[in-house]
């Protein structure tokens, strides 16, 4: 068989989508855009174990769960379902931070790091310090094997706590405090196979801005003068959340940004003294 004859058959008989089927025989031949379509009328290589993971997607395991990794512009990222897939509007949200931040020397803190990505990114190319917060011991299982491997030097330092209550405590001044919170409110519908294999603890909050709030309260004994906080937000909740944000810092310079998809999805505060 070769691999077009492959990815037609998974994308027809069974609906899987092209880009998944590319991904799985990525990860298991080694290959990547341009060698696979030169070995296109090829014959595939590893056959069995290739059907083994679009057998999982068939299942409707999403695909960086079936081959445990993400990868983002080059560096792999091990997952599990402990952490949530990191989604395009993540990525564009690190790529706001790299443009309008100078991150060198700066004390950043990724609070909910989860796989770690966003603050694996935000340090890996600087002389950043990067605290990487979680409350599930599972999750931060996840961060340190990606930070160990990815992070060439130990700028790093891994914690349990309870949004920003390990700082709190440890009386640490930060420069950035970035988020993602879960902000998913319970009666909102899911794709099924969100509902079904991601962690419900980084998705769900109830009422859905209580992550945001008790971050806004914590920052206010972390974050320094002139510092930043960035939060990937809910769109239906942006104005409201603003609202709750210029309480906490009156003085704040705050903005909604849009992503790609034109919804309003990020929050920017700047911690103006």
């Amino acid at each position: 068989m070769t691999y077009r004859t492959l990815i037609n058959q998974y994308q027809n008989r069974h609906h899987l989508l092209l880009e998944e089927i590319k991904t799985v025989i990525y990860y298991v031949n080694g290959l990547n855009y341009t060698s696979l379509i030169l070995q296109y009328d090829d014959e595939v290589l590893n056959l069995p174990r290739i059907r083994y993971y679009l057998r999982k997607l068939i299942q409707g395991i999403p695909v960086s769960y079936a081959i445990r990794q993400f990868e983002n512009k080059g560096t792999i990222y091990y997952l599990n379902r402990h952490v949530l897939i990191p989604r395009p509007e993540t990525l564009e949200l690190i790529n706001i931070i790299q443009k309008e931040q100078r991150l060198q020397d700066k004390i950043i803190v990724d609070v909910g790091t989860g796989s770690g990505i966003i603050g694996i990114e935000l340090a890996k190319e600087t002389k950043t310090k990067v605290y990487l917060l979680d409350i599930s011991s599972a999750a931060l299982s996840v961060t340190k094997r990606n930070a160990k491997r990815i992070l060439t030097i130990t700028n790093y330092q891994i914690m349990k706590s309870d949004l920003l209550d390990a700082l709190v405590k440890a009386n640490c001044q930060v420069d950035l405090i970035v988020s993602n919170p879960p902000y998913i409110s319970k009666e909102e519908i899911l794709d099924k196979s969100v509902f079904d294999y991601e962690p419900h603890q980084a998705l769900f909050a109830e009422p859905p801005l209580y992550f945001y709030q008790e971050i806004l309260k914590q920052s206010l004994m972390v974050l320094k003068p002139n510092g930043s906080l960035y939060f990937e937000i809910n769109p239906l909740f942006a104005e409201t959340l603003k609202d709750m944000a210029q309480k906490y810092y009156p003085q704040a310079e705050i903005t909604l940004m849009r992503d790609l998809y034109h919804k309003v999805r990020f929050l920017k505060l700047i911690n103006v003294k």
